[in-house]
């Protein structure tokens, strides 16, 4: 009997099944999205720094003697250093490098899924939790500084991408630890979220802040509640990461790495505190982040209402505050950076500080929803489709649109010309030349998503190019002409 609307009128059939094909319909649409990020995978090619570990390895014999030297003489990033080891082209060349690539995409989107999963205590299942997760990794890809430097560089994701997947795990792990009923279980949740914490803390410095102003805020909540078990727990996170700060503050290489580049430390701390506060205004008023930061949240409304009788107990939080918290780590590392180094932090740098401002911002959005619906929570659950529509349409008009351009385009021509170009480097140095140029990529548009730009100078000085030369066991290595733009590091 065919089904009638609630006006009596009988539905048509399309109206009848769309409940059982929405969601292969949003699946398919989100998918298709993703395509182009997903295919550009498969035509990663190294950059810049990816062939730095090869030449270390090389010089100090083994990996642990060349995690030694890289502790003692660069960067207390105990984590980053191991996962270095992943590198393909420590295992004869570059073909894995896709496969890392997917692994970034994957890693970000599974630990999105799995949050959601806990934060809604298990009653959002694994398909729709999926769906939103994608959701969020598109708008992460839509707006972040760099996708290239995110998912597509080996050294860039190792140090930024990677903490940033950690810092969605553990704090998700140790909800999980206090809702436990079982020791065992507890214990486990609580070891997986001590290594995720030990793993962010050992990648980066900003991560290593970032950990600290969250702990601090949860160490205080719990108080407040007077929640002795919950306080246990977080007093406890919060002394690994003390632990772990130590380790990588320690670390000798820090005075040769962390210092400022060419200023010395004659610096007036009030100029750097006032170039501190400029870089975070800059930051939080960057158009695409701005649009993100408002278009997520109501395309987002209706979950975080549905499920609002979910969140912890001590994710109750006055928006003012909740605020403050976003917007202090952001600032908070920008101070940071101000110390360390002189100037507007580079993109990949930048993807992790947008990272931990959108998931921040959301959790607080989240906390302070009211438990009642008022007028402006009813506006904002209005409004979700005219914001999913209109976000939809800035990206099909910038940001996706350079991913399939990127994709059909450039990729194709990319990797056969720089395999080209590896065969006659080859093939140069069997013939015994110590000395190679190579032809510029030729027919190639960067689109900033995948390429950026000429990886190699006709200047044999340049860095890239000396890694690259030591890489092949030459001399030296540049092009017989410029073509391409050469890509900046500090600005794609």
């Amino acid at each position: 009997m065919p089904s009638a609307s609630p006006f009596g009128r009988v539905l048509p059939r399309w109206a009848r099944r769309w409940p059982a094909a929405r969601p292969w319909v949003i699946g398919g649409g989100l998918a298709l999205l993703l395509l182009p990020y997903l295919a550009l995978a498969f035509y990663t090619q190294p950059y810049w720094d990816d062939y730095n570990y090869v030449d270390l390895l090389a010089q100090h014999g083994s990996h642990w003697a060349t995690y030694k030297y890289l502790y003692t003489h660069h960067t207390g990033r105990y984590f980053s250093i191991w996962v270095t080891q992943l590198n393909p082209l420590v295992h004869g060349g570059a073909g894995g490098l896709w496969g890392l690539s997917l692994a970034w995409l994957g890693a970000t989107g599974l630990a999105q899924s799995w949050a959601l999963r806990v934060l809604t205590r298990r009653q959002l299942g694994w398909g729709p939790a999926a769906g939103w997760s994608a959701v969020l990794l598109l708008g992460q890809l839509f707006s972040m500084p760099s996708p290239y430097a995110a998912f597509y560089w080996f050294s860039s994701a190792n140090v930024y991408q990677a903490p940033a997947i950690l810092g969605v795990v553990w704090p998700a792990a140790a909800l999980q630890a206090l809702r436990a009923a079982s020791p065992w279980a507890r214990a486990g949740w609580l070891g997986l979220a001590a290594a995720a914490l030990l793993g962010m803390a050992g990648s980066l410095e900003l991560a290593l802040l970032l950990l600290g102003w969250a702990l601090a805020w949860l160490v205080y909540l719990a108080w407040r509640r007077a929640d002795a078990r919950a306080l246990r727990c977080w007093l406890g996170l919060a002394a690994l990461a003390v632990a772990a700060g130590v380790v990588v503050v320690a670390s000798p290489g820090n005075a040769v790495r962390l210092h400022h580049d060419g200023a010395g430390p004659a610096i007036p701390r009030w100029l750097i505190l006032g170039r501190a506060a400029l870089q975070t205004v800059v930051f939080l008023t960057e158009p695409r982040q701005v649009t993100a930061l408002v278009v997520l949240p109501l395309v987002l409304a209706r979950l975080g209402y549905r499920y609002r009788h979910l969140r912890p107990a001590g994710l109750r939080l006055p928006l003012p505050a909740g605020v403050a918290f976003a917007v202090g780590g952001v600032a908070l590392q920008m101070l940071f950076l101000s110390f360390a180094a002189w100037g507007y932090p580079a993109v990949r740098v930048l993807n992790f500080l947008w990272f931990g401002l959108l998931m921040s911002w959301l959790v607080v959005l989240w906390a302070a929803l009211p438990d009642a619906p008022g007028p402006a929570t009813r506006l904002l659950l209005r409004l979700r489709r005219p914001a999913l529509l209109y976000g939809l349409l800035l990206a099909l008009g910038g940001p996706e649109r350079a991913a399939w351009r990127e994709w059909l385009g450039n990729a194709p021509a990319w990797q056969r010309q720089l395999a080209a170009r590896d065969a006659t480097i080859q093939a140069a140095r069997a013939a015994g030349q110590r000395q190679v140029a190579v032809p510029p990529l030729m027919g190639i548009t960067p689109q900033y998503v995948l390429i950026l730009g000429e990886p190699l100078s006709d200047r044999a000085s340049a860095r890239y190019n000396q890694s690259a030369a030591t890489y092949y066991s030459l001399d030296s290595l540049r092009l017989t002409r410029p073509g391409l733009a050469p890509a900046d590091v500090r600005v794609h």
